[in-house]
């Protein structure tokens, strides 16, 4: 009886394992951009804010729009925008357009 519950168990305990243990990091390397051949604008914006807002917090972020993004040389330079005369500085980040790889974050003051 012991032997068929251990076998059960483990049966039980692998099949979870495998269902479950791969399928969600590729997952998440497809949200990060990690695994595309390049992303887009959009793209990039989403990848950066995503991270901004676990850094910075997503109010400071959302006063920050619109978001802009400049490709240059293969590196997106995404920004958040600070109203002209406003005392402050804005979130930054650099993504490398071929794999959505974030290189930089940072925020002025």
């Amino acid at each position: 009886m012991n032997i068929k519950i251990n076998a059960i168990m483990t049966a039980l305990f692998l099949s979870i394992f495998v269902n479950n243990g791969a399928a969600p990091a590729a997952e998440s390397r497809v949200h990060k951009g990690e695994t595309s051949a390049s992303i887009d604008k959009t793209e990039a914006i989403k990848i950066a804010v995503k991270k901004w807002e676990r850094i910075f917090g997503k109010e400071k972020i959302d006063g920050e729009k619109p978001y802009q993004a400049i490709l240059k040389d293969g590196i997106w330079y995404v920004s958040g925008y600070l109203p002209h005369g406003s005392k402050g500085g804005v979130a930054e980040a650099e993504i490398r357009k071929k794999d959505g790889h974030i290189i930089s974050i940072k925020h002025g003051k």
